[in-house]
């Protein structure tokens, strides 16, 4: 029983293991039948300790490889929308945002299996699956809001038809783009949406409200952005860092 308890991970005994031990030498010392019997049932409560362990070993086991393939799916679905914003963000001004090192995602996904018995490391890449979701979140608000106020100064500015219908669908273009998840394409769409407004003289004061708006939103990103990953946000426990890429 020992070595199937010792085999399971527990390296400390139940009590009971100890008991059978003290029964069966006092069983051996005096050959008595009571002490016989009595080293017997100790036995079987040793026994049904020992399945008991190895059912709640078992549990969290269990339990522990559904939160490695919860947290493996959440890192590879956002790691992949990434990698796809990072190669979009290339010699564009959105490029800073993406200095993580794919790769070292990759790795990661790939090594989950391995920290099984890691709980702490598993936290740390629940965290880096948490900072990776929340860079894609906020493209994708980035992105909406960009496009709400595109369609507010479209629908108040005065255009001719043909104006009106080549930017409508440019408009509509670029939510398709922000619905499939490419952030970065329909940031790169608002740019140019706006160019055309204020080439049609559909601009105005909301324009320049719109670019100041851009600018602020990038400098947050950017400054939120450093802050987390050079280590100074605080968590609940020690966090480690992602690679970036060249380190």
């Amino acid at each position: 029983m020992k070595e199937r308890i010792f085999k399971i991970g527990i390296l400390e005994m139940p009590s009971s293991f100890k008991d059978v031990e003290n029964a069966l030498i006092a069983a051996k010392d005096t050959q008595d039948l009571n002490d016989i019997i009595e080293a017997a049932e100790k036995l079987e409560n040793a026994k049904l300790d020992a399945q008991k362990l190895e059912k709640e070993r078992s549990s969290k086991q269990d339990a522990l490889g559904n939160r490695i393939d919860e947290i493996k799916n959440r890192l590879k679905k956002s790691s992949e929308i990434y990698k796809k914003q990072a190669k979009d963000a290339k010699s564009t001004k959105y490029a800073y945002l993406f200095d993580i090192d794919t790769g070292e995602l990759d790795k990661k996904i790939k090594n989950l299996e391995k920290n099984l018995g890691n709980t702490d490391e598993l936290e740390k890449t629940e965290i880096e699956a948490e900072d990776i979701e929340e860079i894609v979140s906020n493209l994708e608000n980035d992105a909406r809001n960009k496009l709400a106020n595109l369609e507010n100064i479209f629908n108040a500015a005065q255009l001719s038809g043909e104006e009106k219908n080549k930017i409508r669908n440019k408009l509509a273009r670029m939510r398709e783009l922000i619905d499939n998840g490419e952030y970065i394409n329909a940031l790169k769409a608002s740019d140019i949406i706006l160019g055309d407004l204020k080439k049609a003289g559909g601009g105005g004061d909301n324009s320049l409200i719109i670019l100041g708006a851009t600018a602020l939103l990038i400098i947050a990103a950017l400054v939120v952005y450093m802050f987390k990953f050079s280590g100074k946000k605080e968590r609940p426990r020690e966090f480690k860092k992602l690679k970036k890429a060249g380190d």
